[in-house]
């Protein structure tokens, strides 16, 4: 088979991240000629086969609406060109363009919806419930995304995880760590990762643990709102502002406990990452289900609900009072790299692609 991939950029992102994941994996695994088609940001930051055919677009008009048909004429030239079997997208508007030239070019396509869908609530989210039914298939991330489509789009569509990526450095979690650092990676967007709620555990953490530490890792547009809450909450000194890391896996590794306080993600990479380092995590119960797939509570990990900032404190007191609680949550996060190992997500891909390709050539 010919297999194209559209997405807007393969930068830092989740979606990025995945997409490039199943590339590779398909470019890998199987003789499939593969073909990746970036339309928005040329800036490539993850690792691509050399056997994958990666094509990049300009971003020519500066005016979005002007943009967008730019972009969907240069996505349709390419794939015109190509004349891929199956046609695969990441995201809204991938998945939007997607839609539109595999239905014009009799084109089976398979859309990726990587967020959380229950945050769609404007027109424009309405108007992209409407075209997914146009596709001959749809990847969520866990069960609960899924449900919130209707039974059409259901019907013809499955469920994948994220993997766990290979720890090439095979370095783990040293359980006998006890710095009282606590680790918060994300970008800063309030309305997401809820980074008030993180400064509010630590200032009850601190209560307990005077000598306690705050790092986070991001950058974002709400990095001053940020720093001015831990300033009005008097404990600015005690919280770090370390930028953005490329190097997850060893920052991870400093601290004693990693926390995630979002009210809603996909699945969260970075807490997957952390887990199958052995570190002990803190997480939210955030939309659709990611986390809750994940974590089984106070077995491999801490799961509390969205919001509760107290609960969240004491996970972090009893993480950094218990040894035997942080040993043994942090040996049971170790098992998810069998149940989310390489081998088994990039199997179900390849699976479902050569369902959906052997469907629609009947």
């Amino acid at each position: 088979m010919k297999i194209a991939f559209i997405i807007s950029s393969l930068g830092y992102g989740g979606a990025s991240k995945m997409m490039a994941f199943v590339a590779n994996s398909l470019a890998q695994l199987t003789s499939n000629e593969i073909y990746i088609l970036v339309y928005e940001n040329n800036n490539i930051i993850q690792t691509i086969n050399n056997n994958i055919n990666l094509i990049l677009m300009e971003k020519i008009h500066t005016r979005k609406v002007i943009r967008r048909f730019q972009q969907l004429f240069s996505v349709y030239k390419h794939i015109k060109i190509i004349r891929p079997d199956v046609l695969i997208s990441f995201l809204n508007f991938p998945n939007l363009y997607a839609i539109i030239i595999g239905n014009y070019l009799k084109i089976p396509v398979i859309i990726s919806e990587r967020g959380d869908p229950y945050q769609r609530k404007g027109t424009k989210d309405r108007f992209f419930d409407i075209i997914y039914n146009w596709a001959d298939g749809a990847v969520f991330q866990t069960d609960m995304a899924k449900e919130y489509f209707n039974k059409k789009i259901q019907s013809k569509s499955v469920v994948i995880p994220n993997p766990v990526l290979h720890n090439r450095s095979n370095k783990t979690y040293n359980n006998s760590i006890s710095n009282h650092e606590i680790i918060f990676i994300g970008r800063f967007e309030l309305k997401q990762k809820r980074q008030d709620i993180m400064l509010y555990a630590f200032a009850e953490v601190l209560k307990h643990y005077p000598d306690a530490r705050l790092k986070f890792y991001g950058t974002g547009k709400d990095e001053i709102r940020i720093k001015e809450l831990a300033h009005t909450l008097s404990i600015y000194e005690k919280v770090y502002f370390m930028g953005y890391t490329s190097n997850i896996n060893e920052v991870l590794l400093e601290s004693e406990v990693y926390v995630l306080t979002s009210d809603y993600e996909g699945i969260p990479n970075t807490l997957i990452e952390a887990m199958a380092l052995g570190m002990p995590v803190i997480t939210t119960d955030c939309s659709p289900g990611g986390a809750r797939l994940l974590v089984q509570n106070n077995k491999n990990g801490i799961l509390v609900n969205k919001g509760d900032y107290k609960a969240i404190a004491n996970g972090i007191v009893k993480v950094f009072s218990s040894p035997e609680f942080k040993l043994s949550i942090s040996q049971n996060a170790l098992s998810i790299t069998d149940t989310y190992s390489e081998d088994i997500i990039s199997s179900m891909w390849i699976k479902y692609i050569n369902k959906i390709y052997k469907k629609n050539a009947n």
